[in-house]
């Protein structure tokens, strides 16, 4: 009976090792199963950033070739820009006493001994005579009666003039009266503009 008991005693130590050894083995085939994964990731993620490292090398160089582009094309312009400016620069030189001698004047014509008239809303200066007259852009307003009291042959004792001109525009506009030197400077800036060009009409005044 005792043999019996250590043989059954013996079997279940035998069995419960095995029973161990199985759980021991499962876990470690867990463990084998997990270190593969990881192993799998890491070559994974070693792929991915030797993939990443390419991608970032070719973009680089994709990069210092497109800013070596835009280098030599920024030069090139800069270049060009300054060729071009010494050609403008040269141009004014050449055409600098032309320009001192005449862009710094204003032409306009001049009408007297007329009278002004309405027809329809629109104004207009009737019969007269005309005179073309050249002018210092900087001229004044007393300058300018002066100027054109003498191209008129007005004495400016017993007379005083009235300047008027219409504004070129779409609108219907009663004749602008030439009071200051503000007025004188917006007269000469419409004739500096052949589309713009009007005529200042003159009428005297006893004094």
């Amino acid at each position: 009976m005792t043999n019996m008991k250590r043989l059954i005693a013996n079997r279940e130590s035998a069995r419960r090792s095995w029973l161990r050894q199985k759980e021991h083995t499962a876990q470690l085939e867990i463990k084998r199963e997990l270190l593969l994964i990881k192993l799998s990731n890491m070559y994974q993620l070693r792929a991915y950033c030797e993939n990443e490292h390419r991608r970032l090398l070719m973009e680089n160089n994709q990069l210092r070739k497109t800013l070596a582009a835009v280098e030599f094309d920024k030069d090139k312009r800069l270049v060009m820009e300054n060729i071009r400016l010494r050609e403008r620069l040269a141009s004014f030189e050449l055409d600098k006493a032309y320009k001192d001698g005449f862009m710094d004047k204003i032409r306009f014509v001049v009408l007297y001994n007329g009278e002004w008239s309405e027809s329809g809303g629109k104004f207009k200066c009737q019969s007269g005579k005309s005179r073309l007259i050249l002018v210092l852009r900087k001229t004044l307003y007393e300058s300018s009666e002066d100027i054109i009291s003498g191209l008129i042959n007005v004495n400016p004792n017993e007379f005083s003039i009235k300047m008027k001109y219409l504004f070129n525009s779409s609108e219907v506009l009663a004749p602008f009266e030439v009071v200051n030197d503000d007025d004188v400077q917006m007269f000469f800036c419409e004739n500096s503009v052949v589309k713009t060009r009007t005529l200042l009409r003159v009428t005297t005044v006893p004094r």
